[in-house]
């Protein structure tokens, strides 16, 4: 499945693009709220792709055939799980086109039940704050730091260093293990990019510091935060 609106560009427009690690190409937004709701599934271990503006719905008012289109399609890695139909809006939208709004969801929701599919409104209410934040300063962590040529072994070495500590922080890691200035700002990238990768694992809804307690990761990354978005579902 394909996107079937392009999104304009415009300058007055908060829209834009982003690279998907998920998706392995450039993903389309046309609000900040919807670049958050991005950050979000790429830091959702069991999201398995996403696609924006995914599909027209078509419905009849009197004679005239019209269609919405949602925001997103959400695919998860466990089958067992229904891809997820997702609608954006701003708290403050829900109020001043409530009967606009109230009728498209309506409209999706109804075809979401007929294709075997879940349907979620989302507001800023769910999106914003520390935990954004955190996946925005992570997000450019996630891809191999390929600048580190000891990648392989510095990342064996912290991961050990953090096993057995249990928790520890990541001032802790580079002042135990980095010897030089150089070292140790390795070793900090590489703390970043083992927590952008789940490997390692905080407490994402306090604000991400040198001084934040982090361990390793021990769970099922493939049962974590599952249902993402899709509790409460309308």
């Amino acid at each position: 499945m394909q996107t079937v609106r392009d999104i304009p560009i415009q300058s007055r427009s908060v829209a834009g693009k982003i690279f998907s690690y998920k998706n392995n190409k450039l993903i389309s937004y046309e609000s900040q709220l919807e670049l958050a709701f991005i950050y979000h599934l790429e830091f959702t271990p069991n999201v398995k792709s996403y696609i924006e503006q995914p599909i027209k719905v078509y419905y009849k008012t009197g004679k005239r055939k019209i269609f919405f289109i949602p925001d997103f399609i959400v695919y998860y890695s466990d089958f067992h799980i229904k891809p997820l139909i997702v609608e954006i809006k701003y708290s403050q939208e829900l109020q001043e086109r409530k009967n606009y709004v109230k009728r498209k969801i309506s409209i999706l929701k109804s075809y979401a039940d007929e294709n075997n599919m879940n349907f979620r409104l989302i507001t800023e209410k769910e999106l914003l704050g520390n935990k954004l934040e955190n996946y925005k300063f992570l997000y450019g962590y996630i891809p191999e730091p390929t600048h580190i040529i000891e990648f392989v072994e510095l990342k064996q070495l912290i991961i050990d260093f953090v096993k057995e500590k249990i928790r520890t922080t990541p001032k802790e890691v580079i002042d135990t293990l980095g010897e030089s200035l150089e070292e140790k700002a390795k070793l900090l990238t590489l703390v970043w990019h083992l927590l952008a990768n789940n490997i390692l694992t905080t407490d994402l809804n306090k604000p991400l510091t040198n001084n934040s307690l982090i361990g390793l990761n021990l769970s099922d990354t493939k049962n974590y935060n599952a249902v993402l978005f899709m509790i409460n579902t309308i």
